[in-house]
């Protein structure tokens, strides 16, 4: 299964920048929340020291009223929901939320927060300093600050503790702060697929198509095709590669052309030579000759191809051929190739006459083929048979 990199790069990317979104929305996110805590506890730091002084003061010049409109005033503060003043005694004496007033402290708190939160107001009571601090569910930042609301009878320097008690939403804060940082991630996102989009087009037309291009030359040169059109404009790596199976297809096509013109020069040889040329495979079949082969044995070429060189032979030599050849595949003792020899032929007509031959060997794809030259010798050995009684005579005559 092919996997094109014109898909596969821009896809892994694609990927990437999902992963990488959600791990920066949940990364940026917390630090984000907790960034949002840091500025929320610095603000109601901030809002709770200025009502203390104020508070303090409104108790020392005993006016109750101002101290209730100093906490009305923060009442559409935002994120602020809740801010009330609470006496010794834990009961809510002024703050942002009128009905509440009256009550005690335990109407502005859950019930499985009730005990953590005396503890809490009792250490800041006992160290006379104040805390902010998130519930469990880090939807809530509560502040509590000591405030003096008056001085006990008989006492000259010991004073009645009151508290500061303010709620802060940390739920819409988190829930802006992480929409901000969705919103910058989808953007990064958005910017990023367009980059994606383009490198994929850039890839299909800058490397995958040209790849691509060349697979399919390849593939035709594979075939024994080398006149396919390769493009070779650029100065990339890719353009160096097509030019270099440019150069190797125009060689190869050279050579290809030059072998042609070899074997068709050497088929014009063998066809014109004087001498009879048959090759024949490991079984003795025939598979061609020239045609100084086919005048001396009376054979047209296509009734001799396909058939047993044996015959061409009359006996003994038609019988022991085909162990000859046997004989040298399975030892390698050569008898006579490589040899000048003479034998007897038989002719189409049925004629017998006598042969030179010379037998060599040759291989092609792996397998050996035996070529054999051919002369008829027949007039050489009229002139021999002449010349010895010729000589016979002159002998007996002398004597």
């Amino acid at each position: 299964m092919r996997f094109s990199l014109r898909y596969t790069i821009p896809l892994a990317l694609f990927i990437f920048s999902i992963v990488l979104a959600l791990w920066s929305i949940n990364t940026n996110g917390r630090l984000a929340e907790t960034r949002v805590e840091k500025e929320m506890t610095s603000k109601l730091i901030n809002i709770l020291t200025l009502i203390q002084d104020d508070v303090e003061h409104g108790f020392r010049t005993n006016n109750l009223e101002r101290i209730q409109q100093e906490l009305s005033s923060f009442s559409s503060y935002d994120y602020l929901k809740n801010l009330s003043l609470i006496d010794e005694a834990g009961k809510i004496i002024a703050g942002t939320q009128y009905s509440s007033i009256g009550h005690y402290m335990e109407s502005l708190i859950s019930e499985h927060e009730r005990g953590e939160m005396r503890k809490r107001i009792a250490v800041v009571k006992e160290k006379y300093s104040g805390m902010v601090f998130p519930s469990p569910d880090y939807n809530t930042l509560w502040g509590i600050y000591p405030v003096q609301v008056g001085v006990k009878v008989g006492d000259i320097r010991p004073t009645r503790i009151g508290v500061l008690i303010a709620q802060m939403d940390l739920v819409n804060p988190h829930a802006f702060a992480l929409s901000v940082v969705k919103n910058q991630v989808f953007q990064f996102v958005f910017f990023l697929g367009v980059m994606v989009v383009g490198l994929g087009i850039f890839l299909h037309y800058q490397m995958t198509r040209r790849i691509e291009d060349l697979v399919i030359a390849a593939e035709k040169f594979a075939k024994g095709n080398f006149d396919a059109q390769i493009d070779v404009r650029g100065r990339d790596e890719i353009t160096d590669l097509a030019k270099s199976m440019a150069e190797m297809a125009k060689k190869r096509k050279q050579v290809e052309q030059d072998l042609m013109e070899t074997e068709e020069e050497n088929s014009s040889i063998i066809t014109s030579a004087m001498d009879g040329i048959i090759s024949i495979d490991s079984n003795g079949v025939v598979r061609s000759l020239n045609l100084s082969a086919e005048r001396l044995f009376g054979y047209k070429m296509e009734e001799l191809i396909g058939e047993s060189i044996t015959v061409l032979m009359p006996e003994p030599y038609k019988s022991e051929h085909s162990n000859y050849i046997q004989s040298y595949i399975r030892t390698g003792e050569k008898k006579v190739i490589g040899l000048l020899s003479e034998v007897k032929g038989k002719r189409k007509d049925g004629s017998i006459f006598p042969l030179e031959v010379s037998i060599s060997e040759v291989h092609k794809d792996g397998h050996p083929i035996f070529v054999g030259i051919v002369r008829d010798i027949g007039e050489r050995k009229k002139t021999e048979n002449y010349l010895g009684r010729y000589s016979s005579e002159l002998k007996i005559d002398r004597k």
